[in-house]
């Protein structure tokens, strides 16, 4: 779904603005990431200048939408796109070792807990945020420990498989003090080899295949969920509301 509101909200840039040169002189450095991504080409890509010139007029143009420039609908779907980036981005703090963006997301995400009136996430995230904010002071040096990549481990290869440190402790020691049939030398060759599978992996790479959208943007180019301002639109529900109140 937010693959298609992103599709959808491009196709009214497109329509919007005179970007269509340079959006053909960007397809081939797009194709060039579509058939092999990594660090090295989002960063050659990343310093073309058009492409960043596409990207300066897109992010102008989604920042006049969230701000009402095509109407409440789109204002409001915008909105919800944002927060579901948000919900994406916190989770893939803990999975890339990000102490800093789980804080900026965490900061984020206590105003929407309390707005949701979800009494348990609002109340221990707020303290959780706050101690975290406090670390310095209350842990001295425990924050460089996070920031150092002390964030979040892994013990396997695959992609994208990072889980918080405490989290991993728990499962495992509850694993242990559950389970009667660990063989004595497993569990030797777990802690034997216990450092070399905390390693972190700096580049993972994913192996998510993309979802399919098309009938979804078929939907949404239906109406239910348009970006487009139709003037016509409002007559009729206001000549609508006008009838009801005789």
């Amino acid at each position: 779904m937010l693959e298609a509101l992103e599709r959808c909200l491009f196709h009214q840039f497109e329509q919007h603005t005179n970007s269509n040169i340079l959006i053909n002189s960007v397809k081939k450095d797009i194709k060039e990431l579509l058939i092999f991504i990594d660090e090295n080409s989002i960063e050659s890509s990343s310093q073309n200048e058009d492409v960043r010139d596409l990207w300066m007029r897109y992010s102008h143009f989604r920042e006049g939408v969230h701000h009402g420039q095509l109407g409440k609908t789109a204002q409001f779907w915008v909105k919800y796109m944002d927060k579901v980036w948000l919900l994406l981005r916190f989770p893939r703090a803990t999975k890339t070792n990000n102490f800093m963006a789980h804080l900026q997301c965490l900061q984020e995400l206590c105003p929407l807990f309390f707005a949701m009136d979800h009494q348990n996430y609002a109340r221990y995230a707020s303290a959780y945020l706050v101690s975290l904010i406090n670390l310095p002071h209350s842990h001295p040096g425990a924050d460089d420990l996070l920031k150092n990549w002390g964030f979040s481990v892994s013990r396997s290869q695959v992609p994208a498989s990072r889980t918080a440190v405490d989290l991993s402790i728990e499962q495992t020691v509850n694993r242990q003090a559950k389970s009667k049939d660990l063989p004595p030398a497993e569990e030797h060759g777990w802690k034997v080899t216990l450092d070399g599978d905390l390693d972190y992996n700096c580049s993972p790479k994913s192996k998510l295949s993309p979802p399919s959208t098309d009938c979804f943007i078929i939907v949404a180019q239906q109406g239910l969920f348009s970006f487009v301002f139709d003037r016509r639109l409002v007559m009729v529900v206001q000549s609508q509301e006008s009838e009801s109140d005789f």
